[in-house]
């Protein structure tokens, strides 16, 4: 008994021994395939994508130079320019990609993360440094210098372990779609022949969607996209390939259009300011959604007249500059007025809105008559045809290139009035710029306009830059004649005041007004006192006010 029990001892412990492989044989994680050594990074470069921005150039040179201080390896930092027939510009298979570059690395990289997410990788033995924004891409650099170029190697044979690092961030509308469209397939399409805003529209929509989704949405211009398997198209505008989603061949001028099939949605217009409105409401739903899903939003929808808009904007004429011809431009395309009475409006000025309002269309001669300011009127030609119009002086010879004594220079109404394409109904604008220096002027400048209004049936609004406190003599007499101030008696109003120099503080001194007489309703008045791009649009605040015709008894 006692030696088959020593048997047994004998054959288990060979067995365990053959099982575990001795003393020499142990278990280990398998070793990670994407670890790069400081040995191999010596072969590695830093490629940038071609015009990047100041800060990811500068985090890349830093990357660049602080692997020459801590290894003594001096790598090639340039571009992403691919050149197959020069030897540095070619692909190479070692290669440390920072920010967006046009490699397929970079490319399979970003599209596993979400839009506001950023880190760093290994795909396919190149280390990808990036997030899908210039904000991300900065973080995702600071984040790698200050986890891996700035850690003590350990062991100290290994440049980068190769492990995946990623930021998450967190995002409203994770599920967002436009009645079955998913906004994780999306893709905006807008047409290669531009003729009017698309670019615009298309990039704000397809960057609001990726900010509030998470999903990177990106916009192209017709002519650079290749349909792929499971896109979800948004066409803004006219595009050639309208992806069986059909447009009315009758759409009128002044009609909005958008439809949406499973596959595809197409927003357009029969006009340029119907298309803008078409586009412009779209991204208002999407900003103002509280859920995840937008109801179809296909229409096929008239713009109405049932309520006009109109903006009084002094432009500071005499001090231009690109950054505030922007402003300008931004002001009013926020804010779209059905009419506009422009002061200050030089030549420059209008030559220049001319070009980026093209569905505007304007009346409005120069005060001297061949130069200087025209107090011009504006008006969306889809929604209004002219009936009358004219210039008047505002001087003793209202018809001809004149002034007052008392004033330093001419002074001019411009009159223009409109009938409504939709509803027949006409009313009239008239926009002016009173004298700066002499009270005594302007009450005859008023008297003057007043007389030339006197002659005006309907309703009528009275726009522009009065030089005049309320409760002045001029103001007066607007108001004894029996024109109302729109701020006074809107439905809703924000009033504030309108001059103040270019550092936006008004305080309270109006000299800015809208007057409209006994055939208008004011329902909205406002003092447009907000910054655009981190400056005032002029030294006067533009006002804007809404308001219906009233009917004809």
């Amino acid at each position: 008994m006692k030696k088959l029990v020593f048997l047994l001892i004998c054959i288990l412990t060979f067995m365990s021994l053959v099982s575990c492989g001795g003393d020499d044989t142990t278990t280990t994680e398998p070793q990670n395939t994407n670890e790069i050594t400081v040995e191999e990074l010596a072969g590695y470069d830093i490629i940038r994508p071609s015009g990047a921005a100041n800060n990811i150039f500068s985090l890349g040179n830093s990357i660049r130079t602080a692997i020459k201080e801590k290894y003594g390896y001096n790598l090639t930092y340039r571009s992403d320019v691919i050149r197959e027939n020069i030897d540095s510009y070619k692909v190479k298979e070692l290669e440390i990609l920072i920010g967006k570059t046009n490699r397929e690395e970079t490319t399979e990289f970003l599209s596993s993360i979400r839009y506001k997410d950023y880190g760093y990788g290994v795909v396919n033995n190149k280390i990808v440094i990036a997030g899908h924004t210039e904000e991300g891409t900065t973080l995702a650099l600071q984040k790698f210098i200050d986890e891996v170029i700035n850690a003590e190697p350990t062991p100290t044979t290994v440049f980068f372990d190769g492990k995946t690092s990623i930021v998450e961030a967190e995002y409203e509308r994770s599920g967002l779609k436009i009645g079955d469209l998913s906004a994780k397939n999306m893709v905006i399409v807008y047409p290669t022949a531009l003729d009017r805003n698309e670019i615009k529209y298309a990039k704000d929509l397809a960057l609001l969607l990726s900010e509030k989704s998470g999903y990177s949405v990106e916009a192209f211009v017709e002519h650079n996209y290749t349909y792929r398997e499971g896109d979800e198209v948004i066409l803004i505008g006219n595009t050639v390939n309208k992806y069986g989603i059909e447009v009315p061949a009758d759409l009128s001028t002044h009609e909005m259009y958008i439809s949406v099939s499973n596959k595809a949605m197409i927003v357009t217009g029969g006009g340029y300011y119907s298309f803008d409105r078409a586009a412009k409401g779209l991204i208002e739903s999407i900003e103002a959604l509280e859920g995840e899903v937008l109801a179809d939003p296909s229409m096929r929808k008239s713009l109405a007249t049932d309520s006009l808009s109109v903006m009084s904007f002094n432009v500071w004429g005499w001090n231009r500059s690109s950054d505030r011809d922007k402003r300008v431009v931004k002001m009013l395309y926020e804010y779209m007025p059905d009419t506009f009475g422009l002061q200050e409006d030089l030549p420059g000025w209008i030559k220049m809105l001319e070009k980026e309002l093209p569905f505007y269309g304007h009346i409005g001669i120069p005060v001297n008559g061949s130069e200087g300011a025209s107090c011009s009127v504006f008006y969306l030609k889809e929604k209004f045809e002219v009936v009358d119009y004219g210039t008047k002086w505002l001087s003793a010879t209202p018809d001809v290139a004149s002034k007052y004594d008392e004033s330093t220079e001419n002074r001019i109404v411009t009159y223009v009035t409109f009938r409504c394409k939709d509803t027949g109904e006409t009313f009239t604008h008239m926009n002016t710029h009173l004298e700066h220096t002499s009270n005594t002027a302007r009450e005859k400048q008023a008297d003057v306009m007043l007389s030339v209004a006197e002659n005006i049936e309907g309703a009528l609004i009275m726009t522009g830059d009065f030089n005049s406190t309320k409760s002045s003599g001029p103001i007066n007499k607007y108001i004894a004649a029996g024109y109302e101030d729109a701020s006074a008696i809107a439905d809703e109003a924000q009033t504030g005041g309108t001059f103040h120099g270019g550092d936006g503080s008004a305080g309270d001194y109006v000299i800015d007004y809208i007057f409209v007489n006994e055939c208008i309703d004011v329902l909205k008045y406002k003092v447009c006192t907000e910054k655009i791009d981190g400056g005032y649009v002029s030294d006067h605040h533009p006002i804007y006010a809404e308001y219906k015709l009233k009917k004809s008894e």
